[in-house]
């Protein structure tokens, strides 16, 4: 079989569908090895490979070898969509790094300030109960609450919350990421968003070098 093309989801993962296989890799920061591959198969959602990988490039790598990708002539093995670019693999330039010019970080997690009125009997105490219950179900973290003030019987609240949001995005995107996470949760409205980025220099500048394809016969 010829290339086989990813794209880019809006929760920040690579996906692939190949022949009976669907592809995954996921950025995990917290990870020792940061990069994380997952093949199932279509039919059944049997895991049929789960691999670590130091670097983007070699779970591209991985990937291809997994799923039986090979060239035709001088085409690439990987096709990366992101809406209206693209890029392919193998490459000189380290895919986080292209990543980057194209606009994309890596995200560790996103602080969030939200807000939302409530009685005004209720109690801080009370309040944060709120919060913490609607943010559980996006996994976020309570930090503080504080009262913006009364009016007409309501109090208005604001809280900050981290969501555990990691993967690779736009910046265009993070603030519409955040929003979506917390109206789904019927946490409040966005005020402010604060991602917490993982630097791309944290790749190996010889990354992509290490990856070496015979061509195919």
């Amino acid at each position: 079989m010829g290339p086989v093309s990813f794209r880019l989801t809006s929760d920040g993962k690579f996906v692939a569908t190949r022949s009976r296989a669907d592809v995954g890799i996921s950025w995990e920061p917290r990870s020792n090895l940061r990069w994380n591959l997952l093949v199932t198969d279509v039919a059944t959602g049997a895991r049929i490979l789960d691999s670590w990988h130091a670097t983007l490039d070699l779970a591209f790598a991985a990937a291809a070898t997994a799923v039986g990708a090979t060239r035709v002539g001088w085409r690439d093995l990987i096709r990366v969509d992101l809406g209206d670019e693209a890029f392919h693999r193998p490459g000189n330039i380290a895919a986080e790094t292209v990543l980057d010019r194209f606009g994309y970080v890596f995200v560790d997690s996103l602080q969030v300030f939200a807000v939302d009125s409530f009685c005004e009997s209720v109690d801080a105490r009370v309040v944060r109960r709120i919060f913490s219950d609607r943010f559980s179900c996006a996994g976020g973290r309570i930090g503080g609450v504080k009262l913006l003030g009364r009016e007409d019987g309501y109090a208005r609240w604001c809280v900050d919350a981290t969501l555990p949001v990691s993967g690779c995005f736009h910046r265009d995107r993070l603030v519409d990421t955040a929003r979506d996470l917390i109206e789904a949760a019927d946490a409040g409205t966005l005020v402010s968003c604060i991602p917490v980025f993982v630097s791309r220099t944290r790749v190996e500048q010889e990354s992509a070098s290490v990856l070496r394809f015979a061509r195919a016969s």
